[in-house]
Formats: C-alpha cells, structure tokens, sequence
C-alpha cells in the first residue's frame, strides 16, 4: 500500500478526494486516466466515489505502471464500475454496485485485490446480451492474481471469473453468494 503523504514525483502520480463524483451524462466513464505505455511508475487512487455513469465509473488505461486503488466506490455504472489495463494493479478497501455488466474489470500483469464488496452487479437492465462475463468481479492476471478477503453477493453471471494466470492464484477468505442469477453457464467462482 502506498504511505500516506507520498508526494507526486515524475514517477508517481496521485489522485485523491473526499468527494463523490456524480454524473449520467459521460459516455465512456465518469473519470478516465489515460497515461502514455512509456509511463513506468505509479498511480495512486484514493477516496473518490463514482455514481451514476452512463459507461464506466472510472477507468485507467496505464499498461507500463503500478496502480494501487485504495478505498473508491462505484455505483450504478451503466458498463463497468471499475475498468484497468495495467502491469500491477492492487485494490483495497473499496466498494462497487450495481455496475450492469462488471463490477470491476482488470487486465494486469499482477493482481491483488482484497478487503472490497461487490454486489449486485452484471444484472439490473443490462445493455448486453447475458453472458457469464456478467460478473461481479473479472480479472485477467497474465502472471498472477490474490483475492483475499472479499465480499463478492448477487452477480447476474460469474460472482468472480478468473482467467488463467500463467504462475499462480490464490483465492482465500472470500464470501461468496447469489451468482448465475440471470445465466447457467457460470458459478461462484469461474
């Protein structure tokens, strides 16, 4: 987890708030961070809400850099709560709903991902045909992926679907409930 105080340098770039940002009217995401393939460092997320997108909540395409998200929510993302390509990504202490296809989507290198809630996601009125890739959360480690801790309830498809990592995963002290409501090819865990 990145120390509290840590100041922006060239290498490293923070995103912080107290607030919640609301909007329906984005169509990609309510906030996009888009950083250059040559950007090797780190991103930092922080305390921010996402409400009510008419695409993702929030979405970072970082693919060189670390990103470590760090208590953020999002809710009723009409796409995907949470959407990141990056080489590392770790997510803490955060919460997504109601997003209508994922509540968080990551395509990394590496994955952690603990201590966060994800309900109710991939199945209120959703603009996609039901597939299991409605899910709670879905990840796409290419080397390895933790999921600790986590509460993953009421997903339309997969409660988590987990590609396949060319190392390892390790899924542990997860509660899982309610998936498949809205298809049969899919499971608590996929």
């Amino acid at each position: 987890a990145p120390p509290d105080g840590l100041t922006p340098t060239p290498d490293r770039v923070r995103v912080t708030s107290q607030s919640a940002l609301h909007s329906n009217e984005y169509d990609d995401a309510i906030l996009n961070i888009e950083l250059p393939d040559s950007f090797h460092g780190s991103l930092f997320v922080s305390h921010l809400g996402f409400d009510g997108s008419a695409g993702h909540g929030l979405s970072i395409k970082a693919a060189g850099a670390d990103v470590y998200i760090d208590n953020i929510y999002t809710n009723y993302s009409a796409d995907i709560g949470l959407n990141v390509v990056a080489n590392n990504v770790t997510i803490q202490n955060s919460r997504f709903y109601n997003a209508q296809t994922n509540g968080a989507a990551i395509v990394a290198t590496n994955i952690l991902v603990e201590k966060s809630n994800f309900t109710n996601n991939g199945r209120v009125g959703t603009q996609h045909a039901p597939t299991g890739e409605l899910s709670g959360l879905w990840l796409s480690p290419r080397e390895r992926a933790w999921v600790l801790t986590n509460v993953i309830n009421g997903s339309g498809g997969n409660g988590m679907l987990l590609g396949t990592p060319s190392k390892s995963a390790i899924i542990s002290g997860n509660q899982l409930g309610d998936s498949c409501l809205y298809t049969n090819d899919c499971g608590g865990i996929y």
